[in-house]
């Protein structure tokens, strides 16, 4: 789990989880369940998003040097909540959902490469208006 205290009062909250190196061709599939609660445990919920990106070319676990770049991770496989919606079908979700990417667009070689979820927040913090917390389980890697 990554929450709003990623970042002193409000800011930019650029957070990753790194794969392990693992070998990766086209076909392959990620799967993965992610959810948010309301800010505080109450009713009122805040904008969450986050990121799926793929490093196609390397194994290595650069992310960059600040909290707007990504390094090698520059293929967006999923953003969920780009437009920092509260409510609807568009939001993060409040329920565990289930996630399953396919890996595409790689290199035809089979090489070690990583994915990364990436907890990304515009003016999050404890006193920016976005971000909670988020929540990731039983993430998957499912060689085809």
């Amino acid at each position: 789990m990554v929450d709003q205290n990623s970042v002193d009062d409000a800011g930019t909250i650029s957070n990753w989880l790194l794969s392990p190196a693992t070998m990766m061709k086209n076909g392959d599939q990620i799967t993965f369940y992610t959810r948010t609660v309301p800010a505080g445990f109450s009713t009122t919920d805040v904008p969450e998003r986050m990121q799926v990106r793929l490093s196609p070319n390397s194994s290595n676990g650069d992310v960059g040097n600040s909290a707007t770049s990504v390094g090698d991770f520059t293929t967006l496989m999923l953003d969920i909540n780009p437009t920092y919606a509260v409510n609807g079908t568009t939001a993060f979700p409040r329920n565990w959902q289930k996630y399953t990417l396919t890996i595409s667009g790689l290199p035809p070689t089979i090489q070690l490469r990583r994915f990364a979820f990436r907890y990304l927040l515009e003016n999050g913090g404890a006193t920016g208006g976005r971000g909670f917390c988020a929540g990731i389980d039983n993430v998957t890697f499912i060689s085809k």
